[in-house]
């Protein structure tokens, strides 16, 4: 009887996966209540925190005016202001004004799951508010971001 060789063999197995690209928006939803802003005035509406796991860019980031300014309630009067967010690596969020609506910025990258905030801070200027009828100005800003 001949005895049987033993071949080796082998296989290759690939394996792949992807992670899907998350951002993430936290800190405190407030209020901010600037009182009489004839004269002009600012505040801060708190802290904002940004923070994704994007490899090679940063993420835009949008912040959205509901009512195109301070709107009067009742009414269609508008008065504009303007937002500071000097969190590192964007450029200045400082245009919202009446009539505006929304501005965004790119995020530079960072390395991935670095969390980056700052101090969202609204400010109307004295004058804006010449000519202006009497009564409660409100608005909601909303931020968003997209990687």
């Amino acid at each position: 009887m001949v005895p049987a060789f033993a071949h080796a063999a082998s296989a290759q197995l690939t394996l792949g996966g992807t992670v899907s690209s998350a951002c993430t928006i936290g800190g405190t939803s407030s209020t901010l209540s600037l009182g009489d802003v004839t004269g002009g005035k600012s505040g801060s509406v708190g802290s904002v925190t940004v923070t994704c796991n994007l490899a090679d860019t940063g993420p835009t980031i949008s912040l959205s005016s509901g009512n195109s300014g301070l709107k009067r309630d009742g009414g269609t009067d508008l008065i504009g202001y303007t937002i500071s967010w000097p969190i590192a690596g964007t450029s200045s969020f400082n245009s919202v004004s009446a009539g505006t609506g929304s501005v965004s910025a790119q995020l530079a990258a960072v390395a991935p799951g670095t969390a980056r905030s700052a101090n969202l801070t609204l400010a109307v200027s004295a004058g804006a508010t010449n000519g202006k009828v009497a009564g409660t100005y409100r608005d909601v800003i909303t931020i968003s971001i997209s990687p």
